[in-house]
Order: structure tokens, then sequence, then C-alpha cells
């Protein structure tokens, strides 16, 4: 077998059973806020979108992101978003264990499962398995997509869904399948037949992300030799099924990207057609950044840093015009959201700050809503405060915010996607862990995991 360095992030693993429940007044109602919440700007009573250049500049930061930009002290966090909470119960181990993707109304999630006999402590095999939300929320039964309910045993990891508007699905994945852990495709139209993406067995394939890039799927990843040193730079690649791969940011450059972040950018010609951000920890670059990408997915213009602090975390996505980036990065005293716009020449507008200078947050999931966007992301507290919740943030085109809502508290855990339904619905998605201490008979402490879905309408 082709060892990978994948493993040094979290191979995932989770044993499922689906639950719903619904959304507790309490995270429905609105509350007075407190010290330590978010400041955020109130928009009036506006709806979602119509905050604008030409309507809000009272009320919002400018563009350049100024002193005199920063958050009222007496703006609150707005809590009105009206749905219900459904649950992914897991006993899986650790990592990232989940892809979403909106299907015209629904939702679609590829998770991980033990398989070949696995459990929470034996975790050498994952399969994976698709959990389908109807729009009235009611789950469908597990389907099993990959290396599951059969005697073969492999390694499956990081899954990243797409939809079509017709309806149909795809998955790019990591597994073993065919001896080596390389880069597949299975496409919902032949559940049966996944297609090979990597053929080497002297790289593996990590912090993968995919999208629709002129009318096909796209992915991308960092390939990494297998005998590298921890945060050793590597390629960062793009691929689609039946093409040869390209390396977008060759290793020479310096990078090494724990995540990776895919979009198109609309209304673009075919020399700007979508962008790639990444997250770097290698030692002599760390931070975030963005490359530029053509039609076929090839690397067009300079790279462009974003931040050259620590980062959290990063997300694209395709707006009106262009499109937007988040990232969140750790300061002395915080880990902040901050913004720029992707503009439909490539070049990168100025960094919007999102959160205050006292606020933790990570896990950014950034999706097109109306004439803006919305973020959806943890929230770990402010100054001394302590909190772990998914929150809602809603911003216009240039990244100035309109409102912030609560979605639920969440115990832990890592990861936060956010998908906006045809019907306009929210689909907000993440992990949430506890540990489970050994028990009076031995053993060792285990981490319990569950992925939750939001299903909500916010007015």
């Amino acid at each position: 077998m082709k060892g990978h360095r994948q493993q040094r992030s979290p191979r995932n693993q989770a044993t499922w059973s689906v639950a719903a429940a619904l959304l507790s007044a309490a995270a429905c109602s609105s509350e007075a806020p407190s010290d330590s919440e978010p400041l955020v700007y109130d928009d009036a009573g506006q709806h979602e979108g119509q905050l604008d250049a030409a309507t809000s500049d009272a009320a919002t930061p400018d563009d350049a992101g100024s002193d005199a930009a920063a958050p009222s002290a007496d703006a609150g966090l707005i809590s009105e978003c009206q749905g219900d909470v459904l649950s992914v119960e897991s006993a899986r181990v650790r990592g990232r264990s989940f892809s979403a993707s909106a299907v015209q109304n629904r939702l679609d999630l590829a998770i991980f499962e033990p398989t070949c006999g696995g459990t929470r402590a034996d975790n050498s095999a994952q399969g994976l398995a698709l959990h389908r939300f109807q729009t009235t929320g009611e789950p469908d039964a597990e389907q099993p997509l990959i290396n599951l309910d059969q005697d073969s045993c492999f390694i499956t990891s990081e899954p990243a869904m797409l939809a079509t508007a017709d309806g149909a699905y795809g998955l790019f994945f990591g597994s073993t399948l065919d001896g080596s852990y390389d880069l597949f495709y299975l496409d919902s139209a032949d559940l049966a037949a996944p297609r090979r993406i990597t053929t080497d067995s002297l790289h593996g394939e990590s912090a993968i992300s995919a999208t629709f890039l002129a009318g096909l799927p796209l992915v991308a990843f960092s390939r990494e030799a297998v005998d590298a040193a921890a945060n050793a730079a590597a390629d960062i690649v793009t691929s689609r099924p039946g093409y040869v791969s390209r390396v977008v940011v060759p290793e020479s450059a310096g990078f090494h990207a724990t995540q990776t972040a895919l979009t198109s950018l609309a209304g673009a010609d075919a020399s700007h057609a979508g962008a790639l951000a990444w997250v770097s920890d290698e030692p002599t670059k760390p931070g975030a950044f963005l490359q530029v990408l053509d039609d076929q997915g090839a690397a067009s213009g300079a790279v462009s840093p974003l931040t050259q602090e620590h980062s959290e975390g990063v997300s694209l996505a395709a707006g009106k015009q262009g499109g937007a980036v988040a990232y969140a990065i750790a300061t002395e005293t915080a880990q902040q959201a901050r913004f720029r716009v992707v503009n439909v020449d490539g070049s990168v507008g100025q960094e919007v700050e999102l959160t205050a200078n006292n606020e933790r947050v990570r896990d950014l999931a950034l999706a097109h809503y109306s004439t803006g966007y919305v973020l959806a992301y943890r929230w770990l507290g402010a100054g001394e405060d302590q909190a772990n919740s998914i929150r809602l943030m809603f911003l216009d085109p240039k990244g100035r915010v309109g409102r912030t809502r609560f979605v639920a508290d969440a115990a832990g855990g890592n990861g936060v996607q956010i998908q906006v339904a045809q019907d306009g619905r929210l689909w907000v998605t993440w992990e949430e862990s506890e540990l489970i201490p050994a028990g009076p008979d031995g053993g060792v402490p285990q981490v319990a995991a569950r992925i939750r879905v939001a299903r909500l309408e916010c007015p």
C-alpha cells in the first residue's frame, strides 16, 4: 500500500444513525446580547441582500476597514432564524468527516463510516455513505457508496461533493481502492464505477476541494511526497475526470496547503474563470493565498497573498459578479474573520474585518446569498468568555456586515459548511464532538462525534 501524508490530517471514521430534533426555542428566539457577544451592524430591519452601497454607507464599514468602520458598541446579536436541526449521530474517532451539497432543495451529505469490522478503536478502514435530507427535512435511509458492506478493506478519506442543477451529484475522495492511495471521482449516474483521477505511488493527495468550472467538475489538492517531512512544501494541483492533472502552484513556490477552496467567478472571461485559495503552514510561507484559474483549471497570473499571518481557514464563493473569499487569521488576542472581493479581472480587493478584535472564530464557510453573501462560522467567544456556537453573518457584495444570527450551540468539533437551496433556505452543516472517558474496565478514551444539519429560513 502506498503511504500518504494525509494521515497527518486525521482520517475519518463514523458509525451513523439519523435522528431529527426541533430547533430549541432558545436557539431561535431573540434575546438581549451579552457583553461577550459579537458586535455587529444592525441594518434596521432590511431584508438580506437589500444592504448595498447606495443605502447602507451610514450603517456599515467602508471598504478599507478603517477604525471609523469598527462595529458599533450599541449593535448586538440578532437571532431570528426559524427551522429545525437534524442530527447524524456517529462514533468516529477524529477528523473532518463530511461533505455537503444542496441538490435542488434537498441536502446530500457524504460521510465516513468504519468498515471491514472497524470500530472507534480500530480505524484502519473506512467507507463512504450518502445521507440525504429531503426538502421537508425528513432523512432518507443511508445509501452505501464506497467500501461498505463488502469483505475488502480500504482507506477512504476527504470527500468533496458537488451538485448539479438537475439533481445529480458528483463526489471526489481519496482511497486505496486500487492498491495505492489515489484520488477518485464518483458520479451519481454510475455509482458502480468510481473513476481514478491520479495514479502516483510516490505521492499522496490531501486538502481536497471541488467546484464546477466551465461546466465540468474540477478538483484541487495538495500532492505530497510520501517520504516528505511534515509541513514540507508540496505541489498544489487541479484535475478533472478524464484529463491530465495540472500543477497550479509548484513545490518550488514554498507552500504546504493544509486546506484548499475552489470557486468559479461569475461574469469573468476564460482567463479568469475561477479561483483557488489555500492555507499554508509551511514555516517560511504561512498564511492564506489565492490563485486565479483559467477555464481549464490552470494558473492565470501571480499568487495573491490574502494574509501572511497564521490562518485558521479559508472559503470561496462566486457572487453576482466575480466572487469573494473569507479567511480567518490568528492574532495575539483573537481569531478574526476577514473578507476580500475577487473581481472579474482576477484582482483581489481590500481586506475587510468582519469580527471584533477580541473575538475568536474559525471553520468559515462562505456562500452567495441574494445580492451578497452569507458566512457560516464557529464562534468560540470573545475576551475571557469561552463559548462554542454556530452563527451566520450576512454581508453585502463588498463584505459589509448587515446582521449576525445565532444558529445553535455546538459542543466542540471541527468543520462548518453552508449551502443555499433553490428555495432560498439555508442548510448549515457542522460537526460536534465530546470526549468519552475510558470505562471502568480499561480501554482508551474515545471521541464521540455527530454531524448536525440546520435547515433555516432567516427573514
